[in-house]
């Protein structure tokens, strides 16, 4: 565990969101995202992967932003190896492609109960859905996940069990 806190501590927290900036629609949920982000009161890496960066800014100056640009598959793959946690704020979305290979990574999902992946999430085990209250939800998640390290590692190595139920062979 000791080692497991050193590595986490030297690399800090990381946030993956993945969002059409160009997309207005309210469903897509990045404003609900920006809202989470912005009231966090432990500093995160936030990943942000997108077609366009326009306009975007925080509030919250104690985290930092890092825009990245559309990603090969390779590329995406050794993207995902070392975040924390994928944050998705759409308030619907039939399959998230996305979410799944997250957790193939071992990143571990925080998704509103609408995205159709979500039911292969068990709460709590190999990821979170969040339901009423979702900023609320999320900050206390992530917050939660920053500071308990061994339960965040055995999250990641449940979320990335997906593999075993959403791959080639079986799809």
């Amino acid at each position: 565990l000791q080692n497991l806190q050193a590595k986490v501590a030297e690399n800090g927290f990381r946030v993956l969101h993945i969002h059409n900036v160009r997309s207005t629609l309210k469903e897509k949920g990045f404003d609900i995202f920006k809202n989470i982000v912005e009231n966090l009161v432990i500093p995160v890496d936030v990943f942000i992967v997108s077609n366009e960066f326009h306009g975007l800014s925080f509030k919250n100056k104690e985290s930092r932003y890092h825009y990245v640009y559309n990603l090969s598959t390779k590329e995406f793959a050794k993207f995902l190896s070392n975040k924390d946690v994928f944050l998705s704020t759409s308030l619907y979305e039939p399959f998230s492609l996305v979410m799944v290979e997250s957790m193939a990574s071992g990143v571990i999902p925080i998704v509103n109960e609408n995205v159709g992946a979500a039911k292969f999430i068990h709460n709590g085990i190999n990821g979170f859905i969040l339901n009423t209250n979702i900023v609320f939800e999320a900050i206390k998640i992530i917050t939660y996940l920053d500071t308990n390290y061994e339960t965040r590692f055995k999250i990641s190595n449940e979320a990335r069990k997906i593999y075993n139920i959403l791959n080639w062979q079986r799809v």
